[in-house]
């Protein structure tokens, strides 16, 4: 004899349980290439500069100027860079033909904002020897700086630097001197 309760199949609903969201992993060729660019710990960078300036100032007439920049600097750390830089400005002041020569150390604290982009903020100071064929001088210089490296290459970048500047000169040169210039040149890191 058939027993009852065998025509009744047990019914049973299942719902698939729940996965997690899982964000994917990330592509290594992917990482590699955002780390390949630029400088960071351990790197040297090598830059050159120049600006050039059609100026009236409070203690000379009409001045041209030209300047040009170059700077070497280690990276101690991704965001931690020390260097020393060299400036020459040649400059005409009405019938006055002048050169600069002025070096000395800068420290940049560096970010990177989005790829390829290398923003900074410093602080520099520099001793330099100014001449213009009659009177000649040594001063001390101090200022900040903000700067954007654009690389353009793994190791190659265009630069952008606003410069802030207080000089102290003797009176023949006019005594103080403040300056904001906009450098722009190239960078190039080994």
């Amino acid at each position: 004899m058939l027993h009852l309760g065998a025509l009744f199949v047990p019914l049973a609903i299942s719902t698939p349980e729940p996965t997690p969201m899982l964000a994917p992993a990330p592509n290594p060729v992917i990482a590699e290439a955002d780390r390949s660019w630029g400088v960071g710990a351990g790197d040297w960078l090598l830059s050159l500069e120049g600006l050039f300036a059609n100026e009236r100032n409070e203690f000379a007439a009409d001045t041209k100027s030209f300047s040009l920049s170059t700077e070497v600097s280690y990276f101690f750390t991704e965001r931690h860079e020390l260097g020393l830089g060299v400036d020459f400005l040649f400059f005409d002041v009405d019938d006055l033909d002048g050169l600069s020569l002025a070096a000395g150390p800068f420290y940049n604290f560096n970010f990177y904002p989005a790829p390829l982009t290398n923003l900074y903020v410093g602080v520099e100071t520099a001793v330099g020897s100014f001449d213009d064929g009659s009177n000649n001088d040594t001063a001390f210089t101090y200022g900040a700086h903000v700067g954007a490296r654009w690389f353009v290459g793994d190791r190659a970048a265009i630069t952008l630097e606003p410069r802030f500047r207080h000089t102290e000169f003797d009176a023949s040169f006019g005594g103080k001197q403040d300056r904001f210039d906009v450098f722009v040149g190239l960078a190039i890191g080994f």
